[in-house]
């Protein structure tokens, strides 16, 4: 009976020392992510960078997004763009301005998706100078939630820095 209350207080115990420690824990902020990936073909073909645009939503159900890319228009000129199905059944506006450097890209869909690293858009930039080039996802670039009240969720933009060669 001695080992059993022992035991028993033993018990008691670790609830008090680990029911506080749970308490504490909080979920993970929400968080998604837009970013670059080069394609092969970039390295090929130095007259023509082709640079796929990727959303990771790191599990969250979102409703609707917004890309906003700027880039240097003297250094390249967007050619050509191609867009996945993963950018949701409502293509809400999409702009290109190639004497600003900037693509604009706004989708939205009644139904949440979730993107795992996904291509949501695949861009052809053609060169136009030799020399080291900026293209960044830009602040007002979007990931939203779908949470009822549609939270920005977007915290990591990319930024990619090359080097065009001859």
């Amino acid at each position: 009976m001695k080992k059993f209350s022992l035991f028993f207080i033993f018990l008691l115990s670790l609830t008090w020392l680990t029911i506080p420690a749970a308490s504490n824990l909080q979920a993970a902020e929400p968080s998604a992510s837009l970013f670059f990936k080069l394609d092969e073909q970039t390295y090929l073909d130095p007259e023509i960078i082709k640079i796929d645009i990727c959303l990771d939503t790191n599990s969250q159900n979102i409703n609707a997004f917004s890309l906003n890319l700027d880039f240097a228009t003297n250094s390249l000129k967007l050619i050509k763009i191609e867009k996945e199905p993963a950018t949701g059944p409502f293509l809400i506006k999409e702009t290109t301005n190639n004497q600003k450097g900037n693509y604009l890209l706004l989708t939205g869909s009644p139904t949440p998706l979730i993107a795992a690293g996904t291509a949501i858009a695949h861009l052809t930039f053609k060169k136009i100078k030799i020399g080291w080039t900026d293209l960044k996802i830009n602040e007002n670039s979007l990931v939203l939630a779908a949470n009822g009240a549609g939270t920005n969720i977007l915290t990591n933009r990319d930024r990619l820095k090359i080097y065009l060669i001859k």
